[in-house]
């Protein structure tokens, strides 16, 4: 479950606080799948630029200022936590990751190659995601009452790697941890095996 999905899943449930790893101050940029899916696919369609690139939307936001958004979405009351240090890992039991300090996708090549840019904000992406979260929170799937279409949806970045001959290689990476099992291969065990 990546960040956009996992503010607005938070958001929807209600509860008093939204829990985010570290100061909040981390910055990353995302993209919304539908924008993703359209790059791609133009990437794929054309063959005159043969070489990587990045896929991506270029405006940044800080952890803090994307789960606000989650929160202005859902309409509901709630303060944002910001967990780290001894807080954490008492509460978790290893210390709190936090990655990279700043993220962007840097996308000049792609627009100068292709001639294309996402369109969608963050706001635009993040709406179409809150609904699509809390109309389907309800539902009784299994996996901690989070629906398996929704991690198979929202749990995975694709990266273009080669387009050879009309074919393009893509490595779908499947990028999520559930703190009950505390190790990804057991998570990616329960995926393949449900």
């Amino acid at each position: 479950e990546k960040a956009p999905a996992a503010m607005c899943r938070k958001a929807a449930e209600g509860k008093e606080e939204i829990e985010v790893w570290g100061s909040g101050n981390q910055t990353r940029s995302f993209m919304y799948v539908d924008e993703c899916v359209e790059a791609t696919l133009r990437l794929m369609r054309q063959d005159k630029f043969l070489g990587p690139v990045n896929i991506g939307s270029e405006e940044m936001v800080t952890i803090n200022e994307l789960a606000q958004i989650a929160i202005d979405l859902s309409g509901n009351d709630l303060s944002i936590k910001n967990i780290d240090g001894q807080e954490f890992i008492d509460k978790y039991g290893f210390p709190c990751p936090l990655g990279v300090n700043g993220r962007n996708s840097h996308n000049k090549l792609y627009r100068e190659k292709i001639g294309w840019e996402s369109k969608a904000t963050l706001k635009e992406g993040m709406a179409k995601t809150f609904e699509w979260i809390n109309n389907n929170l309800a539902l009784d799937y299994p996996f901690h009452g989070i629906c398996p279409y929704f991690l198979n949806g929202f749990a995975s970045n694709v990266v273009v790697l080669k387009n050879i001959e009309h074919c393009v290689i893509v490595s779908v990476l499947f990028v999520f941890i559930d703190l009950n099992f505390r190790c990804p291969e057991k998570c990616l065990v329960y995926r393949t095996a449900h």
